[in-house]
Formats: C-alpha cells, structure tokens, sequence
C-alpha cells in the first residue's frame, strides 16, 4: 500500500470546507486522532481514507497523489447577479463535483494527446454575444443537426434527449448527467443548479443535472452547449439571473421552441391561471418541452406578464419537486441508479466508447480508464462491454 502524504490529507479536508472540529465529527474519530494522521505521525488505514473519501467528496485515488494538486478553476458562478463574481461562492459540493470533472476531463485530453488524436472543435467559443440569439441559434442548428420537427417527433421527453445527446456527442462534445451525487440530490426539484461547462476546444464536457423533470434535460443541454459556444466555462442555475444565463436560456429556448411555431400557443389569457397553466401544460407535452420552458418564452415573447411567469414557472417547480420526492425512493428500490445500464446513460456513450478504446490501446491504464468513468477498477471489462 502507497504511504499517504498528510499535506493530501490537510488539502482534502480543506477543500470540503471543513474545520478540524467538523472533519472530526464527521468522520467519527477524536482530535488527537486527527492530528496524528495530518501530521503524519500515524498512517491512516484503508477504512478511514475510504471514509475521507466520502466525507471530503474526494476519489480514493486522490489520496495517493504525491502533492496536493494546483488550486482548481472553477470556472465562473453564472447563478450570479454580476457573471463576473469569482467561484469562491461555490459551496463544498459543487467544488467537489467541479474538481472530479475537471480531473476525468484532463485525464482523457493527456490520453487523447498521447495517441495524437487532439482535434479543435470550431463551435466552441465560436460565437459571441454582440452576434445576437438569433445568429448563435443558427449556428446551434447548424452543429446539433436537428429541427424542432425532428425533436418533437420523438416518442417522448427521454427518447428526445437521447436523440439531442446523441447529436451533441457525435459534433465532439462529451455530456454527463449528475444525478446520484450528494450535489445534486440536496438540489433536486427546487434547487438553482442546472449545469457545468468545461469550455475545452479538444474535449468540451457537459454535465447536467438529471434531477430535474425529464423534458428539462434537453433544455438544460441546449442551455449549457449555447455556454460553450460562447467558450464559458463554469456553472449555471435553474434561473436566468444575468445576461449571459438569460442569453444561453434564450437560445436554447428560442431553438426547442422557434418564433413560428410559438405562435400556434394562443393563450385565452395573459394571466398566470389555472386555465392557462393547463394550455401551456398540453401544448409542452405534446411537442415533449419543458412547461417552465414554454412559459419562458410565452413571457419573452409577451404572451404573459412577468408576474403570470414568476408565478406559473413556480407552480411547475413545486409540481415537480412533490412528484420528485414520491418517485426517488421508489426508483432506487425498482432498479437502483448503481445498475450499469443506468450509470451507463449517466456517462454518456462518447465518453465510454472513446476511454473503453484508448484503454483498449493501452494508453490508458484500467485504473485511469475506471477513473475517467467513474466506476472500480474491477467494473471496467463488464462495464464497457454490457449492452
């Protein structure tokens, strides 16, 4: 077994924003303990840095790194007022879950440059705010290739964005869903967290947060790939709070829901109703949009006022967040969200096909290839092989 460098231990507790009171409650051991392991006077056992692992929401491979890594960007907070507010409002989770992919991310590009096959992709920062919305969701179309006809022909919410995911992915761009991390299961439903970006030119990563209602997803991808194409890396929320949010929503928007067909919308009421809530409602689920979405732009466009959207957009959100909480508990007891088809749809097949080839190579080592994918080491044949 690797000796532990007890710097990596300060680091780690560090970067969960913990104390040296609270990481010793948490990790159920006592202060001298604690300070041994950190001076490095005792060497910790594979069963506390497996609990280190949970509690500072660190890989267990972290802990063997020789040095404590360079401080992370994080990127910019983009569920700020000012976009140009610094990351340090990022709470311990969202740093966790920045950290782990940004290391998946840089994991992959070393490989990648190893076998030579680094390749820039045009879109990303491709376009600028000044071109206006209408040009970069020209531009969107041009790269996604697929209409709005296309998108609601699909059977329904889940097989849309499989088949937008789908396109995203063979124009270069790696997409991730989040949804069984502590990140996003305290953010579920209500919470403010949408998306990260990572705004590389060779391997460009999306991660959404898949807690959110089903046709939200295709909404949240547009959303976050309108970002790269702006060449932001960072993080955003469920609400538009700047201009660079409310810009990426309206292009995602105004490509899920075009000008031409949002005029087929014909509300009886401009007012946030009962009635009115149930137009918007039908008119999504046939077209497999989000109804948040929907009433977005019905309130741009000046369908409803800005108070009828407020209010309607937070009757869907409470809506969801009920139906939510009664289904999270049953779907992990029906099939559990560790089965492999299932953390399978959360990866992505690009990533998966793209490490499962590089390891194949041999550029790749089983523990890097595993790290990347974010399973065990002993996972990775049966994992990449299932179908």
């Amino acid at each position: 077994m690797p000796s532990v460098n007890p710097e990596i231990l300060i680091w780690a507790r560090e970067s969960a924003d913990l104390d040296e009171d609270q990481a010793c409650q948490q990790l159920h051991i006592t202060r001298p303990r604690r300070a041994d392991l950190e001076s490095g006077r005792v060497d910790p056992t594979p069963s506390i840095l497996e609990t280190m692992a949970r509690v500072y929401r660190q890989p267990l491979i972290a802990f063997y790194m020789q040095a404590p890594p360079a401080e992370c960007d994080y990127g910019i907070d983009y569920r700020m007022q000012k976009s140009e507010d610094s990351a340090k409002t990022l709470d311990a989770q969202l740093k966790a879950l920045i950290r782990d992919t940004r290391v998946r991310q840089e994991m992959l590009k070393d490989a990648l440059d190893d076998e030579e096959e680094l390749e820039r992709l045009s879109f990303v920062a491709s376009q600028s705010m000044s071109e206006g919305v209408e040009r970069t969701v020209a531009r969107l179309q041009e790269v996604v290739d697929i209409t709005a006809t296309q998108y609601y022909s699909e059977r329904g919410p889940d097989d849309a964005f499989d088949s937008l995911r789908d396109r995203i992915h063979r124009a270069g761009a790696f997409v991730l869903i989040d949804d069984d991390s502590e990140c996003c299961e305290a953010m579920a439903g209500l919470g403010d967290f949408r998306g990260l970006t990572i705004a590389d030119p060779v391997t460009p990563f999306v991660v959404i947060n898949g807690r959110c209602a089903k046709p939200v997803l295709s909404f949240s991808l547009l959303h976050e790939f309108a970002h790269l194409m702006l060449g932001n890396t960072g993080i955003s929320g469920i609400d538009a709070r700047n201009d660079v949010e409310r810009y990426c929503a309206d292009a995602a928007s105004n490509f899920l829901l075009p000008s031409s067909e949002l005029q087929r919308l014909q509300l009886r009421s401009e007012t946030e109703s009962e009635a009115t809530a149930t137009q918007i409602e039908r008119f999504a689920s046939s077209r497999n949009l989000s109804r948040g979405m929907v009433a977005y732009r019905a309130w741009r466009s000046g369908k409803i006022s800005s108070e009828s959207y407020c209010s309607m957009n937070h009757r869907f959100r409470f809506e969801w967040d009920q139906f939510a909480k009664n289904q999270r508990v049953a779907q992990k007891e029906q099939d559990g969200r560790g089965s492999y088809e299932s953390r399978r749809h959360q990866v992505g097949t690009k990533l998966i096909e793209t490490t499962r080839l590089l390891w194949l190579s041999g550029t790749l080592t089983t523990i890097k290839a595993a790290r990347i994918l974010n399973i065990k080491a002993g996972e990775m044949q049966e994992f990449v092989d299932f179908k």
